[in-house]
């Protein structure tokens, strides 16, 4: 099965016009558009390799739904006069760049979509429709979805339900019943989406409201629908996208083919766009730019070298894509103009931050992390806007940094901004990318930056120090809070941002906050988690992700293979069962199968129906056989689909290597994440999923050694509690576990049966997390009154526990937050909900961070303790760290690593490290 991208050109063409204004080439040639349009080609290109892609574009004449109604798209106004001159290159670009490119005389690109679309699924192919249009909801199945760059959102068949309501094949009804006031759909009058969806929900479709007009009891509703009706099915045969028009397509017709380099290039360096040039078509070597604000320098008018790509005026929460080396600068929102003046001091505010706004700027977003319920990492930018000024040499900038100086750093695209902090000046230098490396590792600078993290991913300098880092002294203050700039200073320096800024205002703005932020971290006694914890950490996490770890593709390659043999031979015994065949990944179909076929007793409704979520199907593994092996099939899918065939696509193809990243500022507890790949949702409690750690290897002559806390949260709990029970348990290395059932089953513990140890032990995490009686009935399936005599019997063995449990939930309620054993605060806004639902979740939040928490500290703290170590660190995975170390050397470090791990910190019961040493990350785990 392959997969077929299919783009809606004007749509990105017309968000890269607004989104990036006034940019121009030396001559005065308007290039926004451009810019944006293969910006997000090449990021499409670099991230997703096609092999099969289609840009689709419209025709200048009418389509065939002018005929059906005269006035269709009759309030579109004429496009922009910026615009009309960079229209004509958008499809001699694509097509140089070797992307197929369609177009169809009566019809839209819409319907050139649909027709593709749906020859792919009628060829056993996917398609990924790449547009944040709504109208392609109609579309969606389980072989076509839809993928919003802007948003960076994925649309699915559940997906379109739990944005709009309805189901795909409801789509063209709501818009039928809504309209559409882009295209001039008119819709039913006075019937909005509440509406529509709410009688889409009740009737299905157009012909199910019609067919029960009668029946609805609002007269208003009623009249409108009667007097609309001739209006919503025209509406819907304007709003239907065609899937059937006259196109000649074959997998040859919609392959990607080599670019046309020499043609390319020469258009590329007509627009000046330097940087794309280098990613389309790559270059010996890539000019890297520092620059500076030092003056405004005369040189801008006349160098045309010095106009690539100028650019000013972003529209607000605009999001341009540009794929620059590891760093992803997703949105440029807020763009500020520098016009000159001084900076900030002490006691000005707001009103002096704001500047008049020159004809042209160049932008220099600073790539930042935002926060995330769903743990998602998004790599967002705060823009601002240096004024040109005279180039210096790399010989100059020598006399200009003196080695250890501290500066700030931000990103624009491929340019690093290097800023004095002594004087607030910005510097501007030409160099090759490999020399500016080495010449700002000999600079052993002292960074500071909104986001170290995404300084060093662009611009890797070997071991480098943090001085000062804006998002993480935000997390570290508030780990729930949103971290963009104009978030940050909004909260804690009482303003908003202002629109336009200079980059001495911008670097001044910056130091307030850093000003304001080391007073908020005294006063909340969070300086050590600050300043010994989590600062010194990025750099160590910076050469983790520079070394990555080595993967073996012949090993994925064979365990691929496996599993599409397990895969069909699952799928084939799900028919079997059903009784017929049926998609399995669709949960309309398996709903039909299992609800009304098989006449399961229904768990959970939805608005779409019933439920076949895992919970339900968990529930129902005793009433049919099917349920266990559709369980089966989602496990072995998604483990093939996120790792086995994802990971030889995302390594480094020369060295093999995987280079995940380690966010630091995501989790609300204070552990890391990691992404691009995550490694911590690797399965390993299936033989499959633990199959998967074995195509990660140690490089010859070399071996992996696994360091594994052994129930560190417990051990956390004990401490944190004081119960003698617990603590007397660990002191005498007894399977915590075993020994939990031994008091709460009166048994010794040499008579302890698994099934009691099961019991145990969903007691000793469930607790942790704050679980009562309904959630340790549902984790072991036993009634809820045997569950709440269990826990009952626990706490009368370990009362401190249940004091803790107490204490912390009061503590929550009045101070707003709680604390990890070093000081690490959450906050738990839940707590004033009005819904107890909601109450309930930070309850349970208030039990569970401070162990958790004080846990990820340990972890951080013995990351930091093993820098100097003879092994070299690789990955962290929840309580694991993984290095690689030279046959040699592995005796010392393996004897290194646990001395330091398990002596991370004082606590009234041991820390204890299972650690394994193999040839592959499996063995050693």
């Amino acid at each position: 099965m392959g997969r077929v991208y299919l783009v809606d050109v004007s749509s990105m063409y017309f968000r890269s016009f607004y989104a990036i204004r006034e940019l121009t080439n030396s001559k005065g040639f308007p290039t926004n558009a451009l810019y944006g349009f293969l910006t997000m080609t090449s990021k499409l290109i670099n991230d997703h390799k096609p092999e099969m892609i289609a840009y689709c574009f419209d025709r200048k004449e009418p389509s065939f739904r002018k005929d059906l109604f005269v006035d269709y798209k009759a309030n579109r106004s004429e496009m922009p006069e910026g615009l009309v001159p960079q229209v004509p290159y958008i499809r001699q670009l694509s097509e140089l760049i070797g992307i197929p490119c369609f177009d169809q005389q009566g019809y839209e690109a819409d319907d050139i979509i649909g027709t593709i679309a749906c020859w792919a699924v009628n060829n056993s192919h996917e398609a990924i429709i790449i547009s944040g249009d709504k109208d392609f909801a109609q579309l969606v199945n389980s072989r076509i979805s839809i993928y919003d760059p802007m948003k960076e959102l994925t649309y699915s068949s559940d997906g379109v339900v739990e944005k709009w309501g309805i189901k795909p094949d409801q789509v063209i009804d709501y818009l039928a019943l809504v309209g559409d006031s882009s295209d001039n759909i008119p819709g039913v009058r006075g019937i909005g989406p509440k509406g529509a969806v709410k009688l889409l929900q009740e009737y299905t479709n157009l012909e199910g409201i019609y067919e029960n007009l009668h029946y609805i009891k609002n007269k208003s509703l009623q009249t409108k629908l009667e007097a609309g009706k001739e209006s919503a099915f025209l509406s819907r045969k304007l709003a239907t996208i065609e899937c059937n028009i006259p196109l000649d397509l074959s997998v040859g017709k919609l392959s990607k083919s080599s670019p046309r380099s020499e043609e390319l290039r020469v258009l590329l360096r007509e627009f000046e766009f330097k940087s794309l040039e280098t990613k389309l078509l790559g270059s010996e070597s890539k000019s890297v730019t520092i620059k500076s604000d030092a003056s405004k320098s005369d040189a801008s008018k006349s160098d045309p070298s010095m106009n690539d790509a100028r650019r000013s005026d972003h529209a607000k929460n605009s999001k341009v894509f540009e794929v620059t080396g590891g760093i992803q600068n997703l949105s440029i929102p807020n763009v500020f103009r520098s016009n000159g003046g001084g900076f900030l001091n002490d006691t000005q505010g707001e009103e002096n931050l704001h500047e008049s706004t020159p004809a042209h700027g160049i932008p220099m977003p600073a790539a930042v992390f935002q926060n995330s319920s769903q743990m998602q990492l998004e790599l967002q930018s705060e823009s601002v806007v240096v004024s040109t000024a005279k180039e210096i040499s790399l010989s100059q900038a020598q006399e200009y940094f003196e080695r250890g100086e501290a500066i700030w750093a931000y990103i624009d695209g491929e340019y690093l901004h290097l800023t004095k902090e002594k004087d607030g000046i910005a510097y501007k230098i030409n160099s090759q990318e490999a020399v500016l490396l080495d010449w700002l590792n000999s600079r052993d600078f002292l960074w500071s930056a909104h986001s170290l993290q995404s300084v060093w991913r662009r611009f890797p300098v070997r071991t480098p120090k943090a001085k000062f880092d804006l998002c993480l002294a935000g997390y570290v203050l508030d780990p729930g809070q949103k971290l963009h700039l104009s978030d940050l200073t909004q909260r804690y320096l009482g303003f908003k941002v202002p629109e336009y800024l200079t980059a001495e205002k911008t670097h001044a703005l910056y130091r307030k906050l850093e000003e304001e932020f080391r007073k908020s971290l005294k006063r909340d006694s969070l300086e050590y988690i600050y300043n010994d914890v989590d600062l010194p950490l990025l750099s160590v996490l910076h050469d983790m992700e520079e070394r990555g770890i080595l993967i073996d593709p012949s090993q994925l390659s064979a365990q691929a293979a496996d599993l599409t043999k397990d895969i069909k031979s699952i799928e084939a015994k799900i028919h079997k069962e059903a009784g017929e065949a049926f998609l399995i990944s669709s949960p309309k179909q398996l709903s039909v199968i299992l609800f009304e076929k098989l006449k399961l007793p229904v768990i959970k409704k939805i608005k779409t129906g019933f439920s076949t979520d895992s919970d339900v199907l968990q529930k129902l593994i005793d009433k049919h056989p099917i349920c266990k092996m559709i369980v089966d099939y989602r496990e072995l899918t998604k483990l093939k689909s996120t790792y086995v065939d994802a990971l030889p696509e995302i390594m480094d193809p020369a060295t093999h290597r995987v280079h995940s990243e380690f966010n630091l500022t995501v989790t609300t507890t204070g552990r890391l994440s990691s992404t691009n790949p995550n490694l911590q949702n690797i399965p390993i409690r299936t033989e499959r999923g633990a199959k998967v750690r074995n195509a990660f290897v140690a490089n010859v002559g070399q071996k992996l050694i696994s360091a594994d806390y052994s129930q560190i949260e417990l051990r956390v709990i004990a401490h944190l509690t004081g119960d003698r029970g617990l603590i007397s348990a660990f002191e005498r290395d007894q399977d915590i576990h075993s020994a939990t059932a031994s008091e709460i089953f009166s048994t010794d513990i040499t008579q302890v049966t698994s099934e009691q140890r099961r019991v145990a032990k969903a007691v000793n995490f469930g607790l942790a997390y704050g679980m009562g009686a309904h959630g340790l009935s549902e984790n072991l399936g036993i009634p809820r009154k045997e569950a709440a005599s269990i826990i009952e019997r626990y706490f009368l063995k370990f009362p401190q526990v249940q004091g803790f449990m107490v204490s912390k939930v009061e503590e929550a309620h009045q101070k707003g937050y709680v604390t990890t054993l070093f000081g690490r605060r959450r906050y738990l806004p839940e707590l004033k909900s009005r819904l107890a639902s909601i109450r309930k979740f930070g309850e349970r939040a208030a039990i569970n961070a401070p162990a958790q928490g004080t846990a990820a500290d340990i972890v951080k703290l013995a990351m930091l303790s093993l820098r100097s170590c003879p092994a070299q660190m690789l990955l962290q995975v929840h309580d694991e760290l993984v290095f690689e170390c030279n046959d040699a050397d592995v005796g010392a470090a393996s004897e290194l690593i646990t001395e330091k791990m398990e002596s991370a910190a004082k606590l009234n019961v041991p820390l204890k490290v299972n650690l394994g040493v193999g040839q592959n990350w499996g063995d050693a785990h």
